[in-house]
């Protein structure tokens, strides 16, 4: 979670900077953006939320319940979006970028997670098959005594 919520702010940051030359009401835009962020930082927290309560339960309840909380997050999104146009507090195009970021995020999450290696001084596992392991682990002459 850490590195899709970088990666959104991430985002928002770039698209501030930039926006910064070529945008005439940068209040509202700037107010429309980080609503749209915030939007899908709540997002990404709230599908990580329902996955791990999918799949702890039943098999068969899972796809019901993923698909019960996506039903639910786009409704919110959608009330979200529609208060942000009515209430014309900030631009609504700066605002669905905003929501947009969770994609981008998600799509940067590589780049964050070397990132994160580096800082928190951690390595990935190398991938190996079963026999690998359990050679490495010496669990291979354990089964075959």
């Amino acid at each position: 979670m850490l590195e899709l919520e970088s990666g959104i702010v991430l985002f928002g940051v770039v698209v501030q900077v930039i926006a910064m030359w070529f945008v005439p009401d940068m209040l509202k835009f700037t107010i429309g953006l980080w609503l749209g962020i915030l939007v899908a930082m709540i997002s990404g927290l709230h599908m990580w939320q329902s996955l791990q309560k999918a799949f702890d339960g039943f098999e068969g309840d899972a796809s019901k319940k993923s698909a019960r909380a996506a039903i639910v997050r786009y409704i919110a999104i959608v009330v979200i979006f529609a208060l942000i146009i009515i209430t014309e507090i900030g631009e609504p195009l700066a605002a669905f970028a905003g929501i947009m970021g969770l994609k981008i995020g998600a799509y940067l999450q590589p780049l964050t997670h070397k990132f994160y290696n580096k800082i928190f001084h951690e390595s990935d596992p190398v991938p190996m098959s079963l026999e690998e392991y359990e050679e490495l682990q010496g669990l291979k002459e354990d089964k075959e005594r």
